[in-house]
């Protein structure tokens, strides 16, 4: 299921409780994600009014899409820990400061981030790591975070295969 173009009423969302696949708009009413534990693969854009994304227990690949923040940083947001999968696309944080720890993430993909300067952090972040993919983003100049990773197979970083 996909949402989007300015949805006034959600209600009718929380009636499909085996919801597997979930895919949302920004322009929309807030949505309690805690009352749609079945989603397993979403496509989110970043909504204040959001509330309860940790509390999806079976999520496994998820997409962020325009995560925008005024403070420019992670801080606050809560990912489902039980991703294996995350794809970051179009954020304007320049570190990855903020993001708690997803111990089961296997593979991270970051699109379209101008700000991103240094992946430090990224060995607390995702100590599991096996793949990382990085395009589009001009500003990245410290990479010296990958060769912390102990499980780390391949790793593209702006149109370059650094490691595989």
């Amino acid at each position: 299921m996909v949402l989007g173009n300015k949805l006034k009423k959600i209600d009718g969302i929380y009636s499909l409780k085996n919801l597997r696949y979930f895919g949302v708009h920004e322009k929309r009413a807030g949505i309690d994600f805690s009352l749609l534990p079945e989603i397993e693969k979403m496509v989110w854009h970043h909504t204040k009014t959001d509330k309860n994304l940790e509390s999806l227990k079976k999520v496994n690949s998820f997409d962020l899409w325009h995560y925008n923040p005024k403070h420019k940083s992670y801080e606050g947001l809560a990912l489902p820990s039980s991703l294996e999968n995350l794809d970051v696309n179009w954020a304007n944080p320049s570190s990855l400061k903020g993001i708690q720890a997803l111990p089961q993430l296997k593979e991270i993909q970051f699109h379209y981030r101008k700000n991103l300067s240094s992946l430090k952090w990224l060995n607390e972040i995702a100590p599991n790591l096996e793949k990382i993919v990085i395009t589009r983003c001009k500003s990245l100049v410290d990479t010296s975070e990958l060769s912390e990773l102990q499980k780390i197979k391949y790793a593209y970083i702006n149109n370059q295969r650094v490691i595989s």
